[in-house]
């Protein structure tokens, strides 16, 4: 039988390898297949997302040191952040220390995670100066930077040098760079004058020129060119200082160039100095008039404390430090916030380096117990940073006033008779005028008073406050003092070989019943008649005499600093230089006598007891003077070399 081939699919043999061979073409398309489905898949991934981050950054210039406060966003490990805290030049200062999360209660986290609610605090060495500013970046798959701040605002006031002087010589900001020539540029506004520079070594001074060009619309602003009249350094040359650009209000045009911002806080006078080191190793002093506009990226302004609720700064009208104003951005309807900082001494704010373009809101933090008076809306919303033709936002202030709301305390607010208390204003606001109401007919306008009730009983008092601008407030506190009956007398004999005096604050108060008395302050005589109540309270301590016989007749009250009252009503103060009561009842006091430690004989008798008779250093304090138990008498001689007193008083103490 004649044997032929297999064909193709035919037999045992053949039909194997053909199988084989699709397999594979399957295997390897299905390979192929997957591959690219696997990269259309992952081309679609999401891309890795930038966590959110909002931050407060403060740096505190006792400690020198840098928190970081999370305040909302996204939690952050150590591996994926990177904190920085910069100089006026933008080089790192580095931390002294590693940096450590503090939780919430001050305590160290030991998670490491900084999320919110936790602080981290970078500190620095002093030597390193005030920081300029300081930023977290974020160092995962994208790196950006997630908060960012500035500390040391550059606002200087500036007085004019020389003529013609800017348009305005208000507060205003410079901004220097240090090339790596170590040839200084600054920018200039076209709102500048003159820059004068005076080498502070040797050699001839230096002149510059500034030149502007006022041909067609707006004053273009030149270079500063250099020239000395040395030969030797001539070739120090050329261009010195470079400005910005040509900025007019809160419009800039054309590109903006960046400069590390020169950090000065606070009034300079007579002008601020400048030092820099120059090509020749020369060492030049430069003084300049600046502007008042800013540098391109930035959102300035000022909070004051508009007294007359006006929106307008007036003449008078303080600058509020420590205020805190934070920056938005604007993303749909959702603010994202930027950053916040305070106002600085000179009620200063202000945002730089502002790394997005589009639409900001500027809030304050308003304080408890003030009010708003500008901007009509409270905030600043829809600010407009485009830095191809809007690049700053300039005067973007802030009015409030303090509520005028009257308080006060009393201390002690309860004991016997005579009770002096001390009343201290409390009150908030801007206050100028106080009146007070004791609530036993006597007033005072004092701001703090001290005043003694003489006699027992529960008053209310009352405080009113008002200044210049249409503020008032009074409040009442009703049954605020007690007053108990006083304490029984102590009958007292003294004699002193050393000096004492009259406390200030003491008063003595009675009602006249006899005709022809009077009472003398200086030159003036005021005459009283019966059923009129005298009040005479001592303003400073005081030598002179007291002298009361029989308990009726007040022939000597020598004391040199008193306020006379009649019927509650402030007659004269000054020296009682003549008094003549020819009777009275009612009398109270609360004098009191000090005998201070000398080291000097002494004879005190109480009660008919011998206290001291000999020498002592101990001093002595008779409290609340007034007519003895036996004869119903006071007489009091004090000066500065001798004491005698026979009186009574409600107690002493010689200790």
């Amino acid at each position: 039988m004649k044997k032929t081939k297999d064909s193709p699919g035919s037999g045992r043999k053949g039909g194997a390898a053909w199988s084989n061979r699709t397999l594979t073409t399957v295997i390897i398309v299905s390979m192929v297949v997957f591959g690219i489905i696997a990269m259309i898949v992952l081309s679609h991934a999401a891309a890795p997302r930038t966590p959110h981050l909002e931050a407060v950054i403060s740096y505190d210039s006792t400690t020198h040191t840098v928190t970081f406060s999370h305040t909302g966003g996204d939690p952050l490990p150590g591996p994926v952040r990177s904190l920085a805290v910069t100089d006026a030049y933008g080089a790192l200062i580095p931390n002294t220390s590693p940096l450590v999360v503090y939780d919430t209660d001050g305590s160290a986290d030991g998670t490491g995670i900084w999320s919110m609610g936790k602080s981290i605090q970078y500190p620095i060495n002093p030597s390193s100066g005030v920081p300029s500013g300081a930023r977290v970046m974020y160092t995962g798959p994208t790196q950006s930077v997630l908060a960012s701040t500035r500390f040391t605002p550059v606002l200087l006031a500036v007085p004019p040098l020389s003529s013609p002087s800017p348009a305005n010589a208000g507060p205003v900001m410079a901004s220097v760079m240090l090339p790596s020539s170590q040839v200084p540029a600054a920018s200039r506004s076209s709102r500048a004058s003159t820059l004068a520079i005076s080498q502070s070594g040797t050699g001839n001074p230096v002149t510059i020129q500034y030149l502007t060009d006022t041909s067609g619309s707006g004053s273009k602003v030149a270079p500063f060119t250099l020239s000395r009249a040395d030969a030797v350094n001539s070739s120090f040359g050329g261009t010195l200082f470079a400005p910005l650009q040509d900025c007019t209000g809160d419009d800039c045009t054309g590109t903006p160039r960046y400069f590390s911002h020169w950090a000065v806080s606070g009034a300079i006078s007579p002008e601020p100095v400048v030092q820099f080191a120059v090509a020749d190793n020369a060492t030049w002093t430069a003084t300049a008039v600046y502007s008042d506009s800013l540098p391109c990226h930035s959102i300035g302004g000022r909070v004051w404390e508009d007294y007359t609720m006006d929106g307008v700064r007036d003449p008078g009208e303080p600058l509020l430090a420590g205020w805190t104003v934070s920056l938005y951005r604007q993303e749909g309807n959702t603010e994202v916030l930027v950053s916040s900082t305070t106002t600085d001494a000179n009620g200063t704010y202000l945002f730089l380096d502002i790394p997005y373009t589009g639409q900001y809101t500027i809030r304050e933090s308003l304080k408890p117990g003030w009010v708003q008076s500008y901007p009509l809306k409270g905030l600043y919303r829809n600010e407009t940073l485009n830095f191809a033709s809007r690049c700053r936002a300039i005067d973007r202030n802030f009015g409030n006033r303090k509520v005028l709301a009257a308080d006060f305390t009393g201390e002690p607010a309860s004991g016997p008779a005579p009770l002096t208390v001390r009343f201290n204003d409390q009150s908030t606001g801007t206050t100028q005028t106080w009146s007070w109401n004791f609530g036993d007919g006597y007033t005072s306008s004092r701001q703090n008073p001290v005043y003694t009730y003489l006699t027992a009983g529960i008053y209310g008092v009352s405080l009113s406050v008002a200044n210049s601008y249409g503020q008032d407030h009074m409040l009442q506190k009703a049954r605020y003092i007690t007053v108990t009956p006083p304490v029984a007398t102590v009958d007292l004999v003294l004699d002193t070989a050393t000096g004492g005096y009259i406390a200030a604050g003491g008063v003595v108060q009675f009602r006249v019943t006899g005709s022809n008395s009077y009472v003398q302050v200086g030159s003036t005589r005021s005459p009283l008649n019966a059923t009129d109540v005298v009040r005479m309270a001592v303003g400073s301590d005081s030598t002179g005499k007291v002298y009361l016989t029989s308990g009726s007749s007040l022939t000597s009250f020598s004391l040199s600093d008193v306020d006379l009252y009649i019927n509650g009503d402030l007659q004269k103060t000054g020296e009682v230089s003549a008094i003549y009561i020819s009777a009275l009842d009612q009398f109270s006091s609360s004098l009191r006598l000090i005998i201070p430690a000398k080291g000097a004989k002494m004879s005190l008798a109480a009660g008919g007891d011998v206290i001291v008779s000999g020498t002592t250093d101990k001093p002595l304090t008779i409290r609340d003077i007034r007519p003895d138990s036996s004869f119903h008498s006071i007489a009091l001689d004090a000066d500065t070399y001798r004491v005698t007193f026979n009186g009574g008083a409600t107690g002493y103490s010689l200790q």
